[in-house]
């Protein structure tokens, strides 16, 4: 967990701490810094761990593109510090990259990311033991499936005659939407799940045959 992070002359961020808990909810009005934030901490993973940069391969984190233009900036850094006191730094100018990262923070190991930019929706969906999310999402479904008859940890127990991730997914999946409503995963070929849904009385809907918002 991230406890602090202190943000320099990054996009539009002249200097700036902030302080997290174990839920943090960043609000404010369009183009604020909001998303800045986020890539702020993508940006000391993509520089300091492979697996990072290889899932955020799509992210422009050049100098010329996120250090402070307000300010002229000729250098820009992000530094964090975890739950147990270990430290992470970047700083970065025309000349090169610094990174320092002591942390045990990693992309899709215990920091998870989806973006605006994350893929509609699709009948087929990609299955990866090492990827739980994706940058753009294109491992959820797969992970799903590969957990979804995993037992729901006690403090998260809502539904009473299951304890299965997929059983809590689908309680909640139907709560938000105000109907009955459930979701589930079919294996292919191992590398590949179609993904279904069931509404009422309805079985067997494509996702394509709902809104974005719900598939």
């Amino acid at each position: 967990m991230i406890r602090t992070i202190t943000i320099s002359q990054f996009k539009d961020i002249s200097d700036e701490t902030l302080e997290l808990k174990k839920i943090t909810l960043l609000m404010g009005e369009n183009s604020v810094g909001k998303s800045t934030c986020l890539q702020a901490i993508l940006d000391v993973l993509y520089h300091s761990n492979p697996v990072a940069k290889f899932l955020l391969r799509g992210h422009d984190f050049s100098f010329t593109t996120v250090a402070n233009k307000y300010m002229n900036a000729k250098e820009y850094s992000i530094s964090m510090l975890d739950a147990e006191g270990n430290s992470a730094l970047l700083k970065v100018n025309r000349d090169g990259v610094v990174v320092d990262n002591q942390t045990s923070l990693e992309l899709e190991k215990n920091i998870f990311y989806l973006g605006a930019n994350r893929l509609g929706f699709s009948e087929h969906e990609r299955v990866d033991g090492e990827y739980h999310v994706g940058a753009q999402g294109e491992y959820v479904f797969g992970d799903f499936h590969l957990h979804k008859s995993d037992v729901v940890s006690s403090g998260l127990r809502i539904v009473e005659d299951s304890d299965t991730l997929s059983a809590h997914f689908n309680y909640w999946l139907s709560y938000i939407l105000g109907t009955k409503f459930r979701m589930d995963t079919t294996d292919i070929n191992g590398s590949e799940v179609s993904v279904w849904y069931e509404a009422d009385k309805l079985s067997n809907i494509a996702p394509n045959q709902l809104g974005v918002g719900v598939s």
